[in-house]
């Protein structure tokens, strides 16, 4: 059979990317011009992603390395969440990622049609090119064909506003910084990832008047930390959020990344759960083991159903709730992390806040000491 590569995968994101540095007969096809543009990301990536996939660090595309996420509340009060994390740059990321595989990877290539054939899939270009393939990864994002002609299910899409930004003031580079107002940025954030002592990522998302809301952020919060600020570049875009409500297989086709909705349903951070699940798509079907990739990613910490629980209660509370639990953290002068202790849990249920909603509460405890429990088990 003309064209045909045991697998296709259809985008060259870091989901196709991280599926293609593990399989041996496969070809890439992108739509667009050049690899890892645009970006449309905050570009924070956890160095835990990096081991995962085996991937060495390189300072060429590492812009910092925050050792925490600072929470910003509407009174001004702060907690950390102590973990690294890095602000790469995901253009030289990607590029290099694809240099190793740069051979299989077919650019300015837009697929339009999909269809069945027998035990084949049927891969109809733009400029009438056809491939067939017997194994089929859609990495193709949000707006993903793939998911819209095999799968036809529907996600939903949290709408982002960022910009890429010159900074008046230096910026703290060890940590990113998210603010959280409940009443405000109704089910998402705002927030300035650092690049630079100079420039960042400064964008807010969610389900609210973005332009609006973007507008008041720069004026009040952006302009106390960073000064005036110069408008570099357009990072706007969507995440798409739900790929543990649908399936993510069929016949021989894989979602992986944002065409499954696998962003982590609190944060919106996309680009590590993309790579994860290209690398397991991938090694799934070298094992000839394919049809178990929806019950083994919904069983991974990354793509846990419960997830999309825990967004569920936090952006129902109210932010009186978030408030009292920077002051008791402060005057515990613990971290977040160490609320996992039952000591402290139930020394914070003595809160008001706390008490009123103290089964949302005792919910998510059990949910994160399950998370802990997974991701213990996946790290083995």
């Amino acid at each position: 059979m003309k064209d045909y590569y045991e697998t296709i995968i259809i985008g060259a994101g870091p989901g196709g990317l991280s599926a293609g540095l593990f399989l041996k007969d496969f070809l890439i096809l992108e739509k667009k011009d050049e690899i890892g543009k645009p970006v449309q990301c905050g570009e924070g990536l956890a160095p835990y992603f990096l081991e995962i996939i085996g991937i060495k660090e390189n300072p060429a595309w590492i812009s910092i390395k925050a050792k925490e996420t600072e929470i910003i509340l509407p009174s001004k009060k702060k907690f950390s969440i102590p973990g690294n994390i890095y602000v790469i740059d995901r253009v030289n990321f990607e590029k290099e990622l694809a240099e190793k595989i740069s051979q299989r990877i077919k650019m300015k290539t837009r697929v339009v049609d999909i269809q069945k054939e027998k035990e084949y899939w049927k891969i109809i270009t733009e400029s009438k090119e056809i491939f067939y393939c017997q194994y089929l990864v859609g990495a193709d994002g949000p707006a993903s064909i793939v998911r819209r002609k095999i799968f036809k299910n529907h996600l939903d899409f949290f709408p982002c506003l960022e910009y890429f930004m010159e900074t008046e003031k230096e910026l703290d580079l060890n940590s990113i910084k998210v603010f959280l107002d409940l009443k405000r940025f109704k089910n998402g954030y705002a927030w300035i990832f650092p690049k630079s002592k100079n420039t960042a990522n400064i964008g807010l998302g969610g389900k609210f008047e973005l332009k609006k809301e973007f507008e008041k952020f720069l004026e009040n919060e952006v302009k106390e930390i960073c000064g005036r600020v110069k408008f570099i570049s357009n990072k706007s875009g969507v995440v798409p959020i739900g790929g543990q409500k649908i399936p993510l297989f069929k016949e021989n086709a894989f979602l992986v990344g944002d065409a499954g909705g696998l962003a982590d349903p609190l944060t919106g951070g996309g680009m590590g759960n993309s790579m994860v699940s290209g690398k397991i798509a991938a090694s799934l079907i070298l094992e000839k083991k394919a049809k178990e990739y929806d019950r083994v990613i919904k069983n991974l910490p990354f793509f846990f159903p419960s997830l999309l629980k825990v967004s569920q209660i936090i952006y129902s509370m109210e932010n009186q709730l978030f408030e009292e639990l920077a002051d008791f953290l402060e005057k515990k002068k613990i971290q977040l992390t160490e609320l996992k202790d039952w000591k402290n849990s139930i020394s914070l249920l003595k809160l008001k806040s706390f008490q009123k909603n103290w089964k949302k509460v005792l919910e998510l405890f059990l949910i994160y000491k399950d998370y802990e429990k997974r991701r213990s088990n996946f790290s083995r």
